[in-house]
């Protein structure tokens, strides 16, 4: 279909009984600029073969023929996949009848006294098609748009729940895995801990598409970041897929390192399932500045991007699935090849890091991808080497106080912090904590989850923290992509996102420490 038909071959459907004056709409249409594919059929049999057989960009039909009247042409065309401009060309037809066929859905009406007429009205039935079916777009992306965030608001509240029952299962088989003497319990409590991470894995892809899981954020250059990746690329692409990858940007940008590279991952997958006969895999780095037309067209902020271009020579996507790829738990692959959940987790991070992604594809003829996110100047931070093990003075320095409304997950901190020699106090609310513990001065260390019941997380540290403002924070939590971005501005805090074991949780705790 074609909007700018003067520069393009116009393929056109006429309905006519009459070969004359099917010629002079010809004719007429030529004599405007436009180039033309036709056919001409004059029966209702005839125009349902012609809908199958190809697509038009419009289609003519007088109002009266032996064969077919105007109006069951219409309709015919209606049902079809071929959504086009439908004008009728006729010799004469009353204001009555006129208004009635507009009224069922005609674009316009021609007569054939004054067919010089035709050309501008094609012009402006295809335009003003065109026009339509940008707004039909623009809302199937809204409603695209508002089905992501409903799902995603469900995902978030589900795995809030799994990732505080997964810190409990983690923790707890770190802690058997610790102790036990047979070998056959400590087989058992690997395993355990393997399904835990897988299911952390799952949950994590949840709350991406979903764009709910906390952010990592740190200066990368996506450049140098799939170079570090593309040993791992060529695994996955296997032996038959060439895999050649374009360097053209050196600009960093503010991301989630993790979730870029599963973005990446997920592609190469996708790419490697479409090519099982072998084929080329590419990745294309550029800079770009989008101006603000473009960056309206991609939802985004104008400005300089980085560009990812990712590209197979796959079977392709069909058209009538090209729009559906995003939606989560879309997938065209058996029930045992995948969740459906890699490229609406893609959408969901590129989103989450205030970038946009595209995607162009054409069955038989490979898919491309474009991924743009947007510059930073800042600098690239120095890689830390300190030691991850929580010092003795630290623990003999610091009672740590733990708010945290799930039960299960506060008695496993406080476990795991006693045993490494921390007096702990316990709270399982805010109000809680501040009615029993806020005149304690001896404490240096707050473990306290985001989500608590009453006054949330960083409404507790603001008033804990009032006539103390040296005190350190930990806060955890299972969902917090909301309430995280506010601790950017929240002073001696870091965070820990659920389910995480022992080894982690001190880790955390020593880094919280050691940033005074």
């Amino acid at each position: 279909m074609v909007e700018n038909t003067k520069a393009k071959l116009l393929n056109v459907l006429i309905c006519e009984d009459d070969p004359v004056d099917a010629e002079i709409c010809l004719h007429e249409l030529r004599r405007a600029g436009f180039d033309l594919r036709f056919q001409r059929v004059e029966t209702e049999d005839e125009l349902i073969a012609s809908l199958k057989r190809e697509k038009f960009d419009i289609v003519l039909s007088d109002f009266r023929m032996p064969r077919l009247r105007a109006m069951e042409a219409l309709k015919r065309v209606r049902e079809s996949e071929n959504e086009v401009p439908f004008i009728i060309v006729t010799g004469s037809i009353d204001e009555e009848t006129a208004v009635s066929c507009l009224k069922e859905g005609a674009d316009d009406y021609v007569l054939k006294d004054n067919a010089a007429r035709l050309g501008p009205a094609v012009q402006a039935a295809l335009n003003a098609f065109g026009e339509r079916r940008k707004r039909r777009e623009l809302e199937q992306q809204l409603r695209q748009s508002q089905k992501l965030e409903a799902v995603g608001r469900l995902a978030a509240g589900v795995a809030h729940d799994f990732n505080n029952l997964l810190t409990v299962i983690h923790g707890y088989s770190e802690d058997i895995l610790k102790v036990a003497g047979q070998e056959q319990v400590r087989e058992s409590a690997r395993q355990v801990l393997a399904a835990s991470e897988r299911a952390t894995e799952l949950t994590s892809r949840l709350l991406g598409f979903g764009r709910k899981k906390p952010l990592q954020l740190e200066v990368l250059v996506p450049s140098e970041l799939i170079e570090e990746l593309r040993s791992l690329l060529e695994r996955l692409l296997t032996e038959s897929v060439r895999f050649e990858f374009y360097r053209k940007s050196e600009a960093r940008v503010f991301a989630d390192e993790g979730l870029l590279e599963q973005v990446l991952l997920n592609l190469a997958i996708n790419a490697r399932d479409a090519m099982q006969g072998g084929g080329l895999f590419e990745i294309r780095t550029s800079d770009i500045e989008l101006d603000s037309v473009a960056a309206e067209e991609l939802d985004v902020e104008p400005g300089k991007f980085v560009r990812i271009l990712v590209r197979d020579s796959g079977t392709g996507i069909e058209p009538e699935i090209l729009d559906k790829i995003f939606e989560p738990f879309f997938t065209t692959k058996g029930p045992s090849q995948g969740t459906g959940l890699g490229l609406s987790t893609a959408y969901g991070t590129i989103r989450q890091n205030k970038g946009a992604i595209q995607v162009e594809s054409e069955a038989g003829n490979g898919t491309r991808f474009a991924i743009y996110l947007p510059v930073t100047d800042q600098p690239l931070k120095a890689s830390s080497t300190a030691d991850a093990q929580l010092s003795a003075q630290g623990k003999e320095r610091f009672t740590v106080l733990v708010v945290e409304d799930e039960r299960a997950v506060r008695r496993l901190m406080t476990s795991v912090l006693a045993r490494e020699g921390f007096e702990v106090l316990e709270a399982q609310s805010g109000d809680e904590a501040l009615d029993q513990f806020g005149a304690r001065e001896d404490i240096g260390l707050v473990l306290c989850d985001l989500g608590l019941p009453g006054i949330s997380g960083t409404e507790f540290f603001e008033r804990f923290t009032a006539n103390r403002p040296g005190l350190r924070f930990l806060f955890v939590s299972g969902c917090a992509a909301e309430t995280y971005s506010t601790l950017i501005d929240l002073p001696n805090s870091t965070f820990l996102p659920k389910p995480f074991g022992a080894k982690r949780l001190l880790s955390a705790i020593d880094s919280a420490l050691s940033d005074e």
